[in-house]
């Protein structure tokens, strides 16, 4: 099957949380990712053997595991901090660990502070106004179609 940008493996491995092996395609908004002419693919936790000549670099991190108890628990915390103090909260953090998370909580927090909704798509104005509901509760400026 040919390889698509951000297309995931993932391989699980026992019953553990950490026993996984997840691999996607690096796409360009990495600058070391187009050293090549060929697709950049970034593992994580490999079990499998990756050819050390196609190794561009190895880097160790701890990756936030988001469980179901912390996100209820932000989801409904959020919504009390959201606005004070003039601090809005956003990022991949607020919800679930994704890039869309991070771009609609951008979006939601900007609205809240006077921006317009850019959008005129009604699936993107509905994530956006259920995600806007979740973390910031009653006081949420709705976009409207």
């Amino acid at each position: 099957r040919p390889l698509e940008p951000r297309s995931n493996h993932i391989e699980h491995f026992g019953v553990s949380p950490d026993n996984y092996e997840i691999t996607y395609i690096m796409h360009n908004q990495q600058p070391w990712a187009n050293r090549s002419d060929k697709p950049c693919l970034v593992t994580y936790n490999p079990i499998s053997h990756i050819d050390d000549r196609k190794i561009v670099g190895r880097w160790w991190f701890q990756h936030i595991v988001h469980d179901v108890r912390q996100v209820a628990w932000l989801v409904y915390l959020f919504r009390f901090i959201q606005g004070k103090r003039r601090t809005w909260h956003c990022g991949a953090h607020t919800l679930i660990n994704s890039q869309e998370t991070c771009f609609v909580s951008g979006l939601a927090a900007a609205t809240q502070i006077g921006a317009d909704y850019p959008f005129e798509d009604p699936e993107a104005r509905r994530t956006f106004n259920h995600y806007g509901s979740l973390m910031h509760g009653w006081r949420f400026k709705k976009a409207r179609g």
